[in-house]
């Protein structure tokens, strides 16, 4: 029996396996966009707890945190209780706080900012939102549907960016000039595949993971 080792037809037949569960994620987040503005918050947080942490983890807790109120009441160091399983829990417990101190007192309005440009908001967001680079940025704007035309550069996609040659290897680090690069690469591996790259994140996550998560 032959095997697919062509990494372009690999990806190709799996699309065809997780296409409709896809294309379900992509609806939920078109209507996490319009649930309002707490619902579009506890993405944020989700978005501030993934880095260097398991997806899944990060998301139980947001719920968890959400469900007992503690999201929107705890301290830093009450907040870091609850982020065992999330790493540098005490930093990214400070974010949380410093993050809702800016949306209760309205300096991160979502009615405001999400109304420009995908890349104009998430450089707005980089830069104003302590504990979210490019990368948190557009995950963030990805999972609220905001736009599905910018790309999560995480590890997995840049290892499969390696494979596919569009780069040589992993950078140890990504300034914000080189993710636009990286970006426009994604963007035009994901045009050749005719799919948005928000779908192909998707893809390549389901690929490696086994099922499409956010």
């Amino acid at each position: 029996m032959s095997s697919i080792s062509d990494p372009i037809a690999e990806v190709r037949e799996a699309y065809k396996k997780y296409r409709d569960d896809i294309r379900r994620k992509i609806k939920e987040f078109e209507a996490v966009g319009k649930c309002g503005d707490e619902r579009i918050f506890m993405e944020l947080v989700y978005c501030l707890l993934t880095p260097q942490s398991k997806a899944i983890y990060a998301w139980d807790i947001v719920k968890e945190l959400y469900l007992n109120g503690c999201i929107w009441s705890c301290s830093h160091t009450e907040l870091a209780e609850y982020l065992k399983r999330i790493r540098f829990r005490f930093n990214k417990s400070r974010y949380i706080v410093m993050a809702r101190e800016s949306f209760l007192n309205g300096s991160l309005n979502f009615n405001e900012l999400l109304n420009g440009s995908p890349f104009i908001v998430r450089h707005w967001l980089a830069k104003n939102v302590k504990g979210l680079g490019y990368k948190e940025a557009s995950h963030f704007l990805r999972n609220i549907g905001f736009s599905f035309q910018i790309a999560i550069l995480d590890r997995h996609i840049l290892r499969y960016m390696v494979k596919f040659n569009l780069i040589s290897e992993i950078p140890k680090s990504i300034s914000p000039k080189k993710y636009i690069l990286l970006e426009d690469r994604f963007i035009w591996l994901s045009k050749y595949l005719g799919l948005s790259p928000a779908e192909l994140d998707l893809l390549l996550w389901a690929m490696e993971t086994g099922y499409v998560f956010k």
